[in-house]
This record gives C-alpha cells, structure tokens and sequence, in this order.
C-alpha cells in the first residue's frame, strides 16, 4: 500500500510521525512520500518537500504568498500521480490540503484529513469542500464532532495527539522561564524581542528559548544579541523536556499553549502580528479568545497580551504573577480540567488503524 502525506508545518510533523511509527507497526508493506521534517525524516520515509519551505502564517501573508501555495499545489499534483498512492493523508495547512483533497478526490484517490480547518474560528463555508472532498475525517478536540455532525459530516475524535500519553511531570523545578516564540520565523521576529525586554528584571533566572527545528540557530543568536541580558539561552532540546524543568512560560498562542498544560506549567499567552493581519484576524476571527487553553475552558484561565497589550509593563506583572504559587495554583487546577477532556490512550494508533482500514 502506497501512502502520501502532508505535514508541511513543524507541529503537523511531529503528529505524522507518530501516525507513520503506528502505521508501520500495524502493516509492514507500506511506502510512504512525505511533505515534513526532522520527525518524518527519523521514521526513514521518503521527504519530498521539507517544511522549511512551506511554512506560511497570518491572513495578509497568506495573500501575499498565494503564488507560492499555488506553485506547491502544481507540484504536488505532478508528485502524486508520479507517486501513485492508494491513500492521501492530510494534516492542517488548509490553505494548500483542500485543493489536494478535491484533486485527489477526483482521481478516485482516498482521501483522510487529520486536524481539518478550525471552521469554528472563521470561514465556515470551508465546511462544504470538506463535505465534498474528504472521505475520512480526525478532529483534535471533542467539541468540533458535534460541529461537523451538524453539517452531516462523520467526524472521528480519538483524544488530542499531545496528551495520548500521560507525562508526569515530576522533575524538580529549576529558576527556570520558557520562552515559545512560535514555530516560524515572521512569528519570532515579531514576538521573541518582546518577550526579551523583561528578561533583565529576573536576573536570578535562566530564559530558555526553545528553537523551532525549521529556524536556524543564527537566527535567534541575531535577535539575542540586542539584548544585553546574559541569562537568555537557545535549547534544541524537546518542548517537553525543556517546559518539565520550568517554573513558568511565556508562550505564543498555538499548540505549544496545549504542550505548557500538559505539563502543568503556568503560561501567559502573546501574539503580536503585522497592523494589517491584525484588522484582518479581528474582522474574520469569530472567537472570544486565541489561546486554546481559554477555547477549551470556555473563560480566561491563562492571560492573553494581544498586539499593543504586549508590552514590558503587562508581560512584567503577568510573569511576576506566575511565579506566585499562590496564583499559579489555580490554573494549573484548571489545567486539570484539560487533561481530563482531551486524555485518551492510543490515540494515533487509533486513527492509523482506521486510516489503513
């Protein structure tokens, strides 16, 4: 059996392979083709297209960029049909996988799309294609399989990918902040020098960053090195690992605010974007928060410093707030509340069984 897939963002890589380390355990005579990265790359599968060249965010780059994800889409379907697959497995990235699916679809290819478009947060005639085009459907969060049901959809929800496995987290606390810029660089060079400004008011605390495997190191070295600070280190170690260690996190809005709740670290929530992504995502966005923490629960558990709202003054009060473990305590029992919805065993076993089916 020939698989396709396409994990073309550095947290959509690290869910494949997981899928792929399953699927090959569950049938031994399978070939893959990938768009991914590192954690594809150690599955020992072909990578066609590394995630270092797709990685495209915001509303207004997503516009400016639509000659790029229309070339990867031509290229992609040249490498299909020379690859000639029996499945087509999608991860996120809708802006390009939703062409794929209609044209996988209409060369009688199946087709399975794991983590769809968040239709909950904007765009909901996306729901429609889906409907159309995609005969397997794995959601991440148990809410969304109501969402689809109601538009008729089949939606599979087998537990959140991060918490599949219970991680306790009982290493002792060192004087330790993680810093999680993002995964691609137009977030980082956006966001890391705001969260830089505070450093040097914790002089007895280490500021860990935790790179993202699609950013040179260099690249962090550079936005260092304006800050005189000498307690700000880069890490290439896992998220996980460095969050275990930590007594707090700084975290831009994403799946790394899920990781921070899985191992009970206290976080303030940043983004910070481009004056036109910015209108954009308040006129398109049809959500009361971005942290998925706040989605989740449904109320403000972790702040969020929005835009203007980040700033030293306010990430400075919030971060002097975390460190109280009088204040930290009740998130972190709110944290619980996650773990508890999102918790099941085997979840990518799960779906790559039912993906091979």
């Amino acid at each position: 059996m020939r698989i396709y897939i396409i994990a073309a963002e550095p947290s959509s890589d690290y869910i494949a392979s997981k899928l792929v380390s399953q699927m090959k355990v569950l049938n031994k005579n399978l070939t893959f083709r990938a768009w991914g990265g590192k954690n594809l790359e150690k599955q020992d599968i072909q990578i066609v297209v590394n995630n270092r060249q797709t990685s495209i965010m915001g509303f207004s780059s997503i516009i400016r960029n639509f000659k790029i994800v229309s070339n990867q889409f031509k290229f992609c379907k040249r490498d299909i049909l020379a690859f000639n697959p029996d499945k087509i497995v999608l991860i996120d990235y809708a802006g390009l996988n939703l062409r794929v699916a209609k044209f996988a679809k209409n060369k009688n290819i199946e087709v399975s799309y794991y983590i769809p478009p968040k239709i909950w947060a904007w765009n909901k005639r996306r729901v429609f294609r889906i409907k159309k085009y995609v005969d397997k459907l794995y959601v991440i969060f148990p809410f969304e399989k109501d969402i689809y049901s109601s538009y008729g959809i089949k939606a599979n929800y087998f537990g959140n990918p991060i918490f599949e496995n219970k991680h306790e987290n009982e290493k002792l606390k060192e004087n330790v902040i993680a810093l999680l810029p993002g995964s691609r660089s137009q977030e980082v060079n956006k966001i890391l020098p705001e969260m830089l400004k505070i450093v040097h008011q914790f002089p007895s605390y280490k500021f860990i960053i935790v790179k993202s495997s699609n950013i040179c190191k260099s690249h962090y070295d550079k936005l260092i090195r304006k800050n005189s600070s000498k307690n700000i280190f880069v890490s290439k170690e896992p998220t996980l690992e460095i969050l275990g260690k930590s007594k707090a996190a700084i975290v831009t809005s994403g799946t790394a605010t899920l990781e921070a709740v899985k191992m009970n670290v206290p976080q303030v929530v940043c983004y910070k974007t481009s004056k036109l992504n910015f209108y954009l995502a308040k006129v398109l966005l049809k959500i009361k928060y971005i942290s998925l923490v706040n989605i989740l629960l449904n109320k403000e558990c972790v702040k969020e410093l929005i835009q203007n709202n980040l700033n030293p003054k306010k990430l400075y009060f919030e971060l002097n707030r975390l460190i109280d473990l009088n204040y930290s305590k009740k998130m972190i029992l709110d944290y619980k509340k996650i773990h508890d919805l999102l918790y099941q065993k085997n979840t990518s076993k799960k779906i790559a069984t039912d993906i091979l089916s």
